[in-house]
């Protein structure tokens, strides 16, 4: 099958992909609009460590190991937030039952010595709550889990309060209403090709001279390009 040919057969049977590029459309749009907003709370936080005083006259690396054992430490605080015993200690502090896949399903986010902790809330109001349930939890319990924030040299700060946001995905159900969409456009093709082999009428001169054998002398009404 020539472009020439596979042109005629798509302009004859548009309507296949058509249909299904609509039906395509239609079904993601009420997919869209029939899942339940997600809403995320973030705390981010910030591990420090006092560098410890430098004694007698040489060149220490008090500076550069503070630096390190912040670092250590935040990887260290970004697993225990997302512990049993974390979330035991924000339940304590929240006043009411937690679940604790809120926690767990927590995602940690490092940059170096800044640690921003992201949870899935299933509303604003408590996504706010579990927030600041957090927040307490960690400013009153977080030194309870490592001895090193138990110490007078280190200490984890909250930069900033509860942010409580929905969980925007424009972006990426357009990226899949893209991907549906050419799915459906090449089965759409494949279903108009497949229909055209098992349809046993001719339509142009070229195929009955191809299937017949026979010379076309003229066509009524005329034949389209």
């Amino acid at each position: 099958m020539d472009a020439v040919e596979l042109w005629r057969v798509m302009r004859r049977r548009w309507w296949v992909p058509a249909l299904l590029l609509v039906v395509t459309g239609i079904a993601s749009a009420a997919m869209q609009f029939s899942v339940r907003p997600v809403y995320v709370a973030s705390v981010r936080l910030v591990v420090s460590v006092t560098p410890e005083e430098r004694t007698g006259p040489y060149y220490g690396y008090n500076d550069l190991y503070s630096w390190q054992s912040s670092e250590y430490l935040t990887d260290d605080l970004g697993e225990i937030l997302r512990s049993a015993a974390f979330a035991g200690d924000v339940e304590r502090h929240l006043g009411g039952r937690l679940d604790y896949s809120v926690v767990q399903s927590g995602r940690p986010q490092k940059t170096h010595r800044i640690l921003t902790f992201t949870v899935r809330v299933p509303d604003e109001a408590s996504g706010q709550a579990i927030g600041n349930a957090i927040v307490q939890a960690i400013r009153e319990d977080a030194r309870k889990y490592l001895a090193e924030l138990a110490s007078t040299r280190a200490q984890v700060s909250v930069l900033d309060p509860p942010f409580v946001r929905r969980e925007t995905s424009e972006t990426r159900w357009v990226l899949e209403l893209g991907a549906r969409l050419v799915l459906a456009l090449v089965v759409g093709v494949g279903l108009a090709l497949l229909l055209h082999l098992w349809d046993a009428r001719l339509y142009t001169s070229s195929e009955v001279e191809s299937v017949l054998g026979l010379s076309v002398l003229a066509a009524i009404p005329p034949e389209r390009p």
